[in-house]
């Protein structure tokens, strides 16, 4: 099964920290991180990696970094297809939106009774999509809004449009890291476990 696996990078913040868990990257990772100047994006790039280091099986997985968490989701396999990413809720123009997300998704959005709520929303959305994106290794390069993700009667997200290029059925879990962050993982292949993890670094 694919397992979801979350890590606070504070710690990483202290110079001999950072310094020691550095010095336990492959080179590729430490140039990435030497190309890179504010102190809390270093720490992102570095405990990221750290996280795949602790989890590792062999299997196919995924990165994802933002605010004071990484994330990482991995499968048993190599052939398992998996995305994922996590988002700090900060605020944000909800005219983002209307510029990433298909119109029944913006209604799902605007649905909500206050700005916290709808801000909840947006960040729900957007990281089932980025976990989607992710998975089909496209990323960016997949417009937001070639598909739509919206919610069956048990409030579960689904894949209502999808490209033809990347069909099969895709599944998602949605995790509540902390008060602050949210984060999804998607998948095909493997199942993806209903917990999330919380690693120490």
């Amino acid at each position: 099964m694919i397992q979801t696996y979350v890590a606070d990078i504070r710690v990483l913040l202290n110079n001999e920290t950072y310094e020691t868990y550095y010095q336990m990257m492959p080179e590729f990772r430490k140039s990435k991180a030497n190309a890179i100047k504010p102190t809390l994006k270093k720490a992102q790039s570095i405990g990221a990696y750290a996280l795949y280091q602790k989890v590792n099986t062999g299997g196919n997985f995924n990165l994802s970094h933002s605010g004071n968490y990484v994330l990482c989701a991995i499968g048993k396999e190599a052939e398992t297809i998996v995305g994922c990413d996590v988002e700090h809720i900060r605020p944000v123009p909800m005219s983002l939106a209307k510029r990433y997300f298909t119109e029944k998704e913006c209604a799902f959005v605007f649905a909500g009774e206050s700005e916290e709520a709808r801000l909840y929303r947006f960040f729900r959305l957007w990281v089932l999509k980025e976990s989607y994106m992710k998975a089909t290794r496209l990323g960016t390069n997949l417009g937001t809004q070639t598909f739509e993700i919206l919610f069956n009667e048990k409030n579960k997200p689904y894949l209502n449009i999808q490209p033809e290029a990347y069909a099969g059925e895709y599944e998602f879990r949605e995790f509540r890291v902390s008060d602050e962050a949210l984060c999804a993982t998607c998948g095909l292949g493997e199942r993806i476990k209903d917990s999330l993890e919380q690693m120490l670094m």
